[in-house]
C-alpha cells in the first residue's frame, strides 16, 4: 500500500469537509491542516513519490512560484507532480472575449467579498504551465486537456454541438488542463526539454476524435471564434432594431393613450349633451302641459 497525506484548510471551513474527511480517514489517509504544517509545508518532514495539486494554482494570488517551489521541495527525486487547473483559453472563454465579456469572477461578487478573496486570481494556458514546470527544472512533462461541464448537460444543441466538435478537434480549446511532470532524479544529466509544448499534449479523447464529423475536420480552427464576432454584430443589429421597435411601440402607446383620452372626452361630451337635450325636452313637455291649463276656450254653440 501507499502512505497518503491530504493537506487542506479543514479547520477554516469548519464542518464543510466532515464527510470527505471521514472517508479519507477510513481509507488510512493522514489528514494535515495548513494551521499545523503552514502554507509553505514547513511542518512536513517527508518526501513524496507523487504530489497531487488539483484545482489550487488558479486560487493563488500574486506569483505561483512559492507554491511550485514548495511542491517541488517535498517531492522525492524522480517523483511526479500532477497539476490540474482551468484552461484560460477554453473555447467558451474565447467566445466571451470576442463578445467583449470578461471570463473572470463577477466584479460585484469579488468587490463585496470578505478578504481574502478565494476565487480564481489567474488561470493559465498550456504553454504557461509548461514554462513554469520547466522553470522549476521538471522533465518528462505531459499535458492532457479535457472537458467536463458539457457532460452534465445530457443533451447538446445548437452552438454547444458545434463547440463540442471544435474542442474535440483542438485540445487547446478544451475546458480543463492536467499536467504530469517529474523532478529529475539525483545525478540526472541533460539539458531542460525545449521541445514545442504542442508535442507534449497527450489526447485522452481518442474515441471522440474517431467520431469527428468530416465537415468539422476540414474547418479552420479559428472559425469558432470568428463566427462569434459575426454573432456579436448580428446581436448588435438585433438590439438596434429592438430599440427602434421599442421606440415605435412607445409612440404607438402614446397615440393610443391620446385616442383613449379623446374617446373618453367625446363620450363624456355626448353624454353631457344628451342630458341637456333630455332636460330641455322635459321642460318643453312641462311647459306644454302648463299652457293647456291657462288657455280659455270659447263655449260651444255660441
Amino acid at each position: 500500500g501507499f502512505s497518503v497525506d491530504a493537506v487542506d484548510s479543514y479547520r477554516a471551513y469548519e464542518g464543510a469537509f466532515d464527510g470527505p474527511k471521514r472517508v479519507l480517514a477510513e481509507s488510512g489517509v493522514r489528514l494535515l491542516d495548513f494551521d499545523e504544517v503552514g502554507y509553505g509545508l514547513a511542518g512536513i518532514d517527508a518526501s513524496y513519490n507523487v504530489v497531487l495539486c488539483l484545482g489550487v494554482i488558479e486560487h493563488v494570488p500574486s506569483s505561483p512560484r512559492p507554491l511550485l517551489d514548495t511542491l517541488d521541495r517535498v517531492l522525492a527525486r524522480g517523483g511526479l507532480l500532477v497539476l490540474d487547473t482551468p484552461n484560460l483559453v477554453h473555447l467558451y472563454n474565447r467566445q466571451k472575449f470576442a463578445r467583449g465579456e470578461t471570463v473572470l469572477a463577477g466584479i460585484q461578487a469579488q468587490y463585496e467579498t470578505e478578504l481574502p478573496f478565494e476565487g480564481h486570481h489567474r488561470e493559465y494556458t498550456i504553454p504557461e504551465l509548461v514554462w513554469m514546470l520547466r522553470r522549476i527544472g521538471h522533465q518528462r512533462i505531459s499535458v492532457e486537456a479535457f472537458n467536463y461541464s458539457s457532460y452534465a448537460l445530457g443533451t447538446l444543441s445548437a452552438r454547444d454541438v458545434h463547440n463540442h466538435w471544435n474542442m474535440v478537434r483542438d485540445p487547446t480549446m478544451r475546458e480543463y488542463l492536467m499536467t504530469v511532470s517529474a523532478r529529475p532524479s539525483a545525478g540526472a544529466a541533460g539539458e531542460p526539454d525545449a521541445s514545442d509544448w504542442r508535442t507534449l499534449i497527450e489526447d485522452p479523447e481518442q474515441s471522440w476524435l474517431r467520431a469527428l464529423p468530416a465537415v468539422m475536420a476540414d474547418q479552420p480552427a479559428q472559425v469558432a471564434v470568428d463566427r462569434e464576432l459575426q454573432l456579436v454584430k448580428m446581436q448588435d443589429e438585433i438590439n438596434r432594431r429592438d430599440a427602434e421597435r421599442a421606440a415605435v411601440q412607445h409612440e404607438v402607446n402614446v397615440r393610443d393613450e391620446m385616442l383613449r383620452d379623446l374617446h373618453e372626452r367625446f363620450v363624456h361630451e355626448v353624454q353631457r349633451r344628451d342630458e341637456i337635450i333630455d332636460r330641455l325636452r322635459r321642460e318643453q313637455d312641462w311647459m306644454r302641459r302648463g299652457w293647456r291649463r291657462f288657455v280659455v276656450r270659447p263655449p260651444q254653440g255660441t
